[in-house]
This record gives C-alpha cells, structure tokens and sequence, in this order.
C-alpha cells in the first residue's frame, strides 16, 4: 500500500473511533433532569435504603458482583433511563449498565 494511502487511512480510522468514543459517551451521560427525577423517585421509597457502600462508587468503575441492580421502577418513563439499572447505596443511587455493571453515574442529595 502507498504510504501516503496509509496515512489517510489511519487518520480515517482514528476519526471514526473518536466519534464512536464520543458517541457512546454522550449516549451514557444522564441530564441534571434524568438524575433528578431518578433520585426523587427511588429516595423517596424508605425502602430503597441500604447501608453505605463498601466501594468506591464513581462514574466509569465497575461495580462489584456483590451488589445487586434492580431494573428501574415504571414510574422512570424515560426510555434511555430504562436501559439502565441501579442499586442504592445509603443516600445515593448508583446507575449502572446491566451487562458490563460499568456505574453510568451516581445520584447523591
């Protein structure tokens, strides 16, 4: 192949996997409005509390296999919100993809 083909090719590549990064990204990232009405919903059970969490719940981690996720309540209509699943842990909701158990985001007061 051309070195000069090559190059275009992999500049190509890269501006593809940028773009499929960022979307996948955006396409993970709940609005302050879907975060509000996750945490309104589920604190609002006193029987969604639990004891603080034994691990550090940050966007991006993983959770632990030892924490259960509950498929979200019907009353969260938001189809994105939907895909997801969440656990709470003492006064936070932690959102996370069922498949990977990658935390999404975590709800605090």
């Amino acid at each position: 192949m051309h070195p000069k083909r090559t190059a275009i090719t992999i500049i190509v590549a890269a501006t593809l996997l940028g773009a499929t990064t960022a979307a996948l990204a955006q396409s993970t990232t709940l609005t302050d409005q879907q975060r509000k009405t996750i945490y309104g919903t589920l604190i609002k059970d006193k029987n969604s509390l639990s004891a603080t969490p034994g691990f550090n719940a940050s966007p991006g981690s993983e959770l632990p296999s030892s924490v259960l996720l509950t498929p979200f309540p019907k009353a969260i209509t938001d189809e994105k919100v939907q895909q997801f699943q969440f656990a709470v842990t003492g006064r936070q909701v932690v959102v996370a993809d069922p498949k990977t158990r990658r935390i999404i985001s975590v709800i605090g007061e």
